[in-house]
């Protein structure tokens, strides 16, 4: 018997008693009997590893990622005492990319950045104190790529007012959003 391609092969193989069979022109001696042990093996292992998995499992679908957009995540226009810090919270609608961080005033000199998490993920790298105006709008270095933050997950910027009075914090983040 002579097959074009491996499913005309494993079609034939119910039933028929001569176990020659010819592939590409190749006679094969005892194919049907070897192909067989190697089927059944495969679906042995396949069965095995199907009762290991969980039952109320579901099976998802990746789409991949969704579009990419440049968006904003806007903080609220906080007051922090003279000397005090602050922690200013950022929550996300969806999945945000934080990118660049600006810190707006007339008194950006009188701010210092003590910390910056997602999450509960430091994301600055060591301990201390940036100065404000690393984050003002007109600074190049001010672009970062934080961690990805996810609907629910807070994103907390501790600030510490250096002046000798209360003063207001506005901020913002532009990243790119996912979803």
């Amino acid at each position: 018997m002579a097959y074009d391609d491996l499913d005309d092969l494993l079609e034939s193989m119910s039933g028929d008693d001569d176990d020659d069979v010819s592939v590409g022109g190749q006679e094969i001696i005892g194919a049907k009997e070897i192909i067989g042990k190697i089927v059944r093996k495969a679906v042995s292992a396949a069965m095995k590893q199907a009762r290991h998995i969980d039952p109320d499992a579901v099976l998802l679908e990746d789409t991949g990622p969704g579009p990419r957009r440049k968006k904003i995540l806007a903080g609220t226009t906080t007051s922090v005492g003279a000397g005090v810090s602050a922690p200013i919270s950022f929550k996300a609608q969806e999945n945000f990319r934080p990118e660049e961080f600006f810190i707006q005033g007339v008194n950006i000199d009188d701010f210092v950045v003590t910390s910056i998490k997602v999450g509960t993920e430091e994301q600055l790298v060591n301990t201390g104190e940036v100065p404000g105006d690393v984050f003002s709008p007109g600074n190049l270095r001010s672009s970062v790529h934080f961690k990805t933050m996810n609907p629910g997950i807070d994103l907390v910027v501790t600030v510490r007012n250096t002046s000798g009075g209360a003063l207001s914090f506005v901020s913002a983040f532009i990243g790119t959003a996912v979803g």
